[in-house]
C-alpha cells in the first residue's frame, strides 16, 4: 500500500512541473505546415510559391511524376515563400495535368502541395490557304499544320497523304501525293480539311487543291480590228471573221470596237464576230461614241467565270483593260493611251488587277509601245513576252511592233511560246493580227521541294 501511495504522489508531482521541464509539446515536433497547399496554374508557363512552416529542415520533391520536364521544385531561403514551383506551358488541348509534391523532415508526417496546370483552348492553323499542283514540277503538295490536338484528314479520292505526325502537337508538315489527270481532264479541284482528331472539338480548316495537267495549252489571239476597216478603206466584219476562224483559237483580244454607233450603222460588232466565229463575246467600253460606245472585246471558246473592267488613263482618249477568269487562267485585253505618261499608270494598274488572281494571266493588246520603250521595260518586271517583237503596223507595210501577247510570272507561274506568229498578207484592219500556241507551267512554288 505503501508503494502505491508513493507513486500517486510521484505522478502528481510530474504533472505539477512547468513544460519547460518537460521539453515541447508533442504535437509541435511532429508537424508541418503548408500553405496554400493546392497551386492551380493557367495554361502558360509561370511560377508560384508556397510556405512550409515547422522547426525542421525539410526536403520537398515531386512524386511518382513520369514526366517530370513540365513541373519542378525548388528550396528557397527564408520562413515564408520557401517553396518554389514552376511549370512549363501546356500546349495539349483537352489535357489538364497534375502533380504531387511530397514534403519532408525527420521525425515528422510527409505533407503533400497538390499542382493542377489546366488545358489550353483547342487551336488550329493551316499556313497554306490554297494550293496548286503543277504535274509538270511532281504530283504532290505540302501543308504546314500548326495545332495543340492531334488532327485528322478529310481528303478526295485523288490525294493521299504520304508523310507527317497527325497524332504529335505544335507545327507539322504534312506531304500529300496526287494521281494524275487523266482522260480529256486539263484540271480538276478539291478540298482538304484539316480537322480535330477529337470528334467533341469542333475545329476544322478547309483547304482548296486544285490540279494542273502537265500539259495544258491555249491559243491566244490578239487583233486591232480598227473596227473592221480595212487598208482599202472597206468596213467588212466577215473578213475579220474569216481571219479569226482561220487561226481558231481558244480567246481572242480585239481592240478597236463600235457598239451601236452611228459611224457603224448601229451595228454591235463584236456581237456579230461571236455569231460568225460561234465563240463567247465581252464587251468592254472606253468611251462613249455616235449614240453607241467604243472600245474592246475578248472572244473565248469557253464561257468565262468573271468579268472585271478597268477604266485607263488616255490624253487623248480613255483607255480600259478587260479581264476574262477562266477555270484554268485569265486573259486580258487592252489598248494604250498614245501618250507615254498615260501607258506608264496603265501598266501599274494592271499590275494591280491581276494581282488578286491565283491563276496564270495572259494578257494581249496594241500596247502603242515598242518593245525597247519604257513602257514595255516596265512590263518586264512582273511578265513574260509571249511574242516575239515582229513589226505588226501598218497592215500593208509593217515597221512597228506594237501588239503584244505577255504572261503574268509575278505569283510563280511561268509560260511556254510554243508558236508565236503574226499573219501577214491581211489587209482587213490596219494591224495584223498575232497568235501564240502557250503552255501554261502554273506554280512552281506549289510544288514539293
Amino acid at each position: 500500500i505503501m508503494k502505491s501511495a508513493n507513486i500517486i504522489r510521484l505522478l502528481f508531482l510530474f504533472l505539477l512541473l512547468p513544460e519547460s521541464a518537460c521539453g515541447e509539446k508533442a504535437d509541435e515536433t511532429s508537424h508541418l505546415g503548408i500553405s496554400p497547399d493546392i497551386l492551380t496554374f493557367w495554361p502558360e508557363a509561370s511560377t508560384k510559391t508556397a510556405t512550409v512552416s515547422g522547426r525542421f529542415d525539410f526536403t520537398a520533391e515531386t512524386e511518382n511524376l513520369s514526366d517530370r520536364s513540365w513541373c519542378s521544385v525548388k528550396l528557397l531561403s527564408g520562413e515564408t515563400d520557401n517553396v518554389s514551383v514552376s511549370v512549363a506551358a501546356n500546349e495539349q488541348a483537352n489535357r489538364e495535368r497534375s502533380a504531387k509534391i511530397v514534403v519532408s523532415a525527420e521525425g515528422t508526417d510527409s505533407r503533400y502541395i497538390t499542382v493542377r496546370q489546366t488545358a489550353p483552348q483547342p487551336q488550329l492553323s493551316v499556313k497554306e490557304k490554297r494550293v496548286i499542283v503543277n504535274e509538270a514540277e511532281r504530283l504532290g503538295f505540302s501543308l504546314e499544320v500548326s495545332a495543340n490536338i492531334p488532327v485528322a484528314f478529310d481528303l478526295p479520292a485523288w490525294i493521299t497523304r504520304q508523310t507527317g505526325n497527325a497524332s504529335a502537337t505544335g507545327v507539322q508538315v504534312h506531304r500529300f501525293a496526287v494521281t494524275p489527270v487523266s482522260g480529256e481532264e486539263t484540271s480538276r479541284e478539291g478540298v482538304v480539311t484539316v480537322k480535330s482528331a477529337d470528334a467533341s472539338f469542333d475545329r476544322s480548316v478547309m483547304v482548296e487543291v486544285r490540279q494542273m495537267s502537265a500539259a495544258y495549252f491555249i491559243r491566244a489571239m490578239s487583233y486591232n480590228i480598227r473596227n473592221g476597216t480595212g487598208m482599202d478603206n472597206i468596213t467588212d466584219y466577215g473578213r475579220i471573221a474569216q481571219v479569226i476562224n482561220s487561226v481558231a483559237p481558244d480567246v481572242v483580244a480585239l481592240q478597236e470596237l463600235d457598239s451601236v454607233t452611228s459611224r457603224s450603222k448601229g451595228a454591235d460588232v463584236l456581237s456579230i464576230l461571236a455569231s460568225q466565229t460561234g465563240m463567247n463575246a465581252v464587251f468592254c467600253a472606253a468611251i462613249p461614241l455616235g449614240g453607241g460606245k467604243y472600245g474592246i472585246g475578248i472572244l473565248s471558246k469557253e464561257k468565262p467565270l468573271s468579268v472585271r473592267k478597268i477604266a485607263l488613263p488616255g490624253t487623248e482618249e480613255k483607255r480600259a483593260c478587260l479581264l476574262l477568269e477562266f477555270k484554268d487562267y485569265v486573259y486580258g485585253c487592252t489598248h494604250f493611251s498614245l501618250t507615254e505618261a498615260d501607258r506608264l499608270t496603265s501598266v501599274g494598274m494592271i499590275n494591280e488587277a491581276v494581282a488578286s488572281y491565283d491563276k496564270p494571266v495572259v494578257l494581249a493588246g496594241d500596247m502603242n509601245a515598242s518593245p525597247q520603250s519604257s513602257v514595255m521595260q516596265r512590263f518586264a518586271q512582273n511578265w513574260k513576252f509571249l511574242s516575239d517583237g515582229q513589226s505588226t503596223f501598218p497592215s500593208d507595210s509593217p515597221v512597228s511592233a506594237i501588239d503584244y501577247i505577255l504572261g503574268d510570272v509575278s505569283k510563280g507561274f511561268d509560260y511556254a511560246a510554243l508558236q508565236y506568229r503574226v499573219l501577214t498578207g491581211h489587209p482587213a484592219s490596219d494591224h495584223l493580227p498575232v497568235f501564240a500556241d502557250i503552255r501554261l507551267l502554273y506554280a512552281k512554288r506549289n510544288s514539293i521541294q
